[in-house]
């Protein structure tokens, strides 16, 4: 299930991927560069994980929202499995 969060998160992380910066130098420019692209790998793969837990949350709030809808039923079924009887007592049924 893909929601507005997951596809947001996946867009961005795609953008982080393609932000690395080359450089083959081996001085502090060229370490720099490695220390910046080892930030991006880890920002993206934390986004990842950000993008699998929205997919999660999305997935048990449905599942939430599908209980309350049956127990919404069943107690309305109740109320009028309720409402009936108590009119069958009164008419001395």
């Amino acid at each position: 299930m893909a929601t507005a969060i997951t596809i947001c998160l996946t867009k961005f992380r795609s953008v982080l991927i393609r932000q690395a910066i080359d450089s083959l130098k081996n001085n502090e420019v060229g370490e720099m560069c490695q220390s910046f692209n080892g930030f991006l790998d880890k920002l993206a793969e934390i986004i990842s994980h950000l993008t699998v837990s929205a997919d999660c949350l999305a997935s048990s709030a449905s599942q939430v929202l599908c209980s309350a809808e049956i127990m919404a039923a069943s107690a309305e079924d109740k109320a009028d499995t309720a409402g009936n009887e108590e009119c069958r007592l009164a008419h001395g049924g």
